[in-house]
């Protein structure tokens, strides 16, 4: 085991003890078996896209993108790659904007946002990579949400990580990180959004960075531009997009946050209040603490859900079978089963999601509340007669999976049309 595993495992057995403990380390072990091959771009497929990208370049109207980089003691060779992942991008519209004042990692960034004089802006950290058609993907999905009539307000990208034995050495690429698309409940459990980061320059320029939230400085940023967004009648839905490749190669070595979240307790400790303010802001009487993960975050309301959440329609939960493993609870819209077969214990990866409450396509029928004032409109609905069975029962034949995850499906997405979120909390389990 790396030796920065063997740290974080024996933090996590301080905090957790030794069951929950042997479980991490079983997940961990089977996550590192999984197969992963980046697989970049050929220079065939670099230059398609810069051939396609050219005419909108220089009639002006591809957008601008300024990729702003806080520097801080940057080793040599990590800045040189850095650099040269910026100026080898397939698009061409780009301003790199490299600054190192003092003050702490908030300001040193505001100061690049200040300078920058592209139409969106990037972060970009300083011992990190961009793939190659990083910048191509951004431009592509905003230039693609224009002619629908939508301004992003921001785009987002999958990432993984990556050693080097020595500078300049093969990369050894790990950790996909495939995220979904806006999930704000998600956002509240951790920053799920993280790299690669592009936003609409004129609001990043008016919200900035908050020095007092340094080492969460981006989780504080997505939950106010959430915010933010709203108040100007948006939805982050529709204008935060994600472009789901990996695009941002963060660089794992000895002082990254990427190699020892323990490293940066202060960082969680960041993130934690950034969770705590934005609910404040937004009138909601709730306390957030440390999930068993470092960095991962739990909401507990103090008054009842749906009274704190009017946004929240119905709630539901796992269900787990006499082996301990979950079969059903957290579904996609069209009824697909997420983390099937998941052992009890395991938290869902590297990432954790299986343990997170969480936005969902859908919930169970058999594991669901919902908010009362809906329940009595959709008594209304003629489907009603085929979902009663399983909300209102506490039967044990659970009969046909398919037949009851499609029946979820449909009561969720009549849920979803009415304007509301469905949340799932794991921390809910009905056993079967």
């Amino acid at each position: 085991m790396h030796s920065a595993n063997i740290i974080k495992t024996i933090d996590y057995a301080r905090r957790n003890g030794l069951t929950a403990t042997i479980a991490a380390v079983r997940e961990r072990l089977s996550d590192e078996k999984q197969p992963y091959v980046y697989e970049a771009p050929s220079p065939e497929e670099l230059d398609r896209q810069r051939t396609e990208m050219h005419p909108a370049v220089s009639a002006g109207e591809a957008p601008r993108i300024s990729v702003v980089v806080p520097c801080y003691r940057t080793p040599p060779d990590y800045l040189r790659q850095m650099r040269a992942s910026v100026e080898e991008q397939s698009f061409e519209n780009v301003e790199l904007i490299l600054t190192e004042e003092p003050g702490g990692i908030s300001e040193n960034t505001n100061a690049g946002i200040a300078r920058a004089s592209g139409e969106y802006i990037g972060l970009l950290d300083h011992d990190d990579l961009l793939a190659p058609d990083a910048l191509y993907h951004v431009a592509r999905a905003i230039q693609d949400a224009g002619e629908k009539g939508i301004r992003p307000v921001l785009v987002y990208t999958d990432e993984d990580k990556f050693t080097e034995e020595a500078p300049g050495s093969g990369r050894h690429f790990f950790a996909p990180n495939r995220k979904p698309d806006y999930n704000y409940d998600y956002l509240l459990s951790n920053n799920y959004i993280c790299h690669f980061a592009v936003i609409e320059a004129e609001t990043l320029k008016r919200l900035k960075l908050r020095k007092a939230y340094d080492g969460a400085q981006d989780h504080d940023l997505f939950l106010r531009l959430t915010a933010d967004t709203e108040k100007r009648g948006l939805k982050p839905e529709e204008v935060f997009l994600h472009v789901p490749r990996v695009l941002y190669h963060w660089r794992s070595h000895a002082e990254s946050t990427a190699e020892s979240g323990a490293n940066k307790s202060w960082a969680h400790d960041a993130g934690k209040r950034a969770v705590m303010a934005h609910l404040r802001d937004r009138g909601i009487n709730a306390a957030v603490e440390e999930m068993p993960h470092r960095g991962f975050l739990r909401v507990h309301y103090f008054d009842d859900l749906f009274s704190a959440r009017p946004d929240i329609g119905a709630v539901g939960g796992k269900l787990i079978d006499r082996r301990g493993r979950m079969i059903g609870g957290l579904y996609t819209e069209d009824g697909g089963i997420l983390f099937d077969g998941l052992p009890a214990g395991f938290s869902g990866g590297f990432t954790h999601r299986a343990a997170c409450a969480q936005d969902a396509g859908a919930v169970d029928l058999a594991q669901m509340t919902i908010r009362p004032e809906l329940l009595r409109e959709l008594s209304q609905d003629p489907r009603m007669e085929e979902w009663k069975p399983w909300l209102f029962s506490a039967r044990t034949d659970f009969g046909d999976r398919r037949d009851r995850v499609s029946k979820s499906a449909a009561l969720c997405r009549e849920i979803r049309r009415r304007g509301y979120r469905i949340l799932w909390d794991p921390l809910w389990i009905r056993r079967i």
